[in-house]
């Protein structure tokens, strides 16, 4: 393998694994976002709170 065919591999790998950061790091975000509003609800629900005005 030569240094230019390394290299270009190298920057394939780099890239692929930054890719993958930014789909974990969003999945995570989601993940956190929606058991937040679960939580939030299942809480509003049980402590009988108004989850709209007028009911």
């Amino acid at each position: 393998m030569t240094p230019e065919e390394f290299h270009a591999r190298l920057a394939a790998i780099e890239k692929a694994a930054r890719e993958a950061e930014t789909r974990i790091r969003r999945a995570i975000f989601f993940g956190g976002v929606a058991v937040g509003a679960a939580l939030g609800f299942a809480a509003a629900t049980f402590l009988h709170l108004p989850l709209w005005p007028g009911h």
